[in-house]
């Protein structure tokens, strides 16, 4: 059986979700704060280490400067 892509939506929205619950829930102490914040140190250090190891592809470069242009964009706008 072959890669099956993971459906990013859903993966984006669990992650907002704990970004919501960490930083802006009245009805969370912090400790459940803490804890939900250390699942997303943990998935940003999955990731660190995944860059810092993956191979770099031709055009990869180009397009995360267009995504971090788009971002930039995106952040000025709020």
């Amino acid at each position: 059986m072959g890669y099956r892509k993971p459906d990013l939506v859903t993966a984006e929205i669990n992650i907002y979700s704990a970004i919501i619950e960490a930083a802006n829930s009245r009805f969370n102490d912090g400790f459940t704060q803490f804890e939900i914040k250390k699942d997303l140190y943990r998935l940003k250090w999955i990731l660190e280490e995944y860059f810092a190891k993956a191979p770099k592809f031709v055009g990869e470069e180009e397009w995360v400067d267009k995504m971090m242009q788009k971002r930039v964009v995106e952040i000025l706008k709020r």
